[in-house]
């Protein structure tokens, strides 16, 4: 399979990603792949390929949950199991809001955490114990930048948790301890 053009572009609230081929021999499908990293991949879609072809032929796919940074590339599967990959593309949405839980510490009953957004946000937070159980649901908001942020947590057991940060579909998770008290 000989590819002669891999793109994408940004059209309204989806990315849009376009490929052309000018031969195809025993192609069985692409698989289009993102990541947020370059290094982690994940599948989006498949595109069923042609088994043989002489004449160019157009590609496209939709990604309509991009992220604010997306690197994408294309696994090319033969007939016979044979995987090639394409060149990299990035497309960068800076519209989209971008969340980081930087830091989550439990200090008494006192759990603090730090947050980094590029945008104004109101999200929902968890806690969720080594079972899945969730043990407190709680409503917050970040600004732009970084924010620190306490919760009071009277009575929770010593043990291993999860802060779980949810907004729109994006989610972030911390592990945090509950240590026993100490004076």
């Amino acid at each position: 399979v000989r590819i002669k053009e891999f793109t994408g572009w940004k059209a309204g609230s989806k990315n849009i990603l376009k490929s052309i081929t000018v031969e195809e021999s025993d192609n069985d499908y692409f698989e289009i792949q993102r990541s947020v990293d370059g290094q982690d991949f994940i599948a989006l879609g498949r595109i069923q390929g042609q088994e043989y072809s002489q004449s160019e032929r157009q590609y496209l796919f939709d990604d309509n949950s991009p992220k604010v940074r997306a690197v994408y590339r294309l696994k090319q599967v033969d007939i016979d199991g044979r995987i090639t990959y394409s060149k990299f593309i990035e497309i960068s949405r800076s519209e989209i809001p971008s969340l980081d839980l930087v830091a989550v510490r439990m200090v008494y009953d006192q759990l603090n955490l730090i947050l980094k957004s590029s945008q104004k946000l109101k999200m929902q937070l968890s806690i969720i114990d080594m079972q899945g159980r969730v043990v407190k649901v709680d409503w917050i908001s970040c600004d732009v930048g970084i924010t620190n942020l306490s919760r009071t947590l009277p009575g929770l057991p010593m043990g291993q948790y999860y802060a779980v940060v949810t907004y729109d579909r994006e989610k972030k998770v911390k592990a945090f301890m509950r240590a026993a008290n100490t004076h």
